[in-house]
């Protein structure tokens, strides 16, 4: 499938270099990199937010809701303008 990015100019030098260096096209060497990425990203612990959620009740007894790292992310974009 042909697709666009956009790329540091660095790492868009970086990854042509490698790929020449090592005798691959540089489309194969975006597949095998984007390839091992999500293989090691499904195989670790989920991406984690530095964001906190809270689960507990609040000391006043007050429900807290639950939010999931995503859920927050969009919130803050919403306030954000984005």
């Amino acid at each position: 499938m042909r697709t666009t990015f956009d790329l540091p100019d660095d790492l868009m030098r970086k990854a042509k270099a490698y790929a020449a260096s090592h005798g691959i096209k540089l489309k194969d060497f975006v597949a095998e990199s984007i390839e091992q990425q999500l293989k090691y990203r499904t195989n670790t612990q989920p991406h984690k937010s530095p964001l906190p959620v809270f689960k507990k009740a609040s000391a006043q007894g007050a429900s807290i809701p639950n939010r999931t790292s995503k859920e927050i992310e969009a919130i803050l974009d919403e306030s954000d303008g984005h």
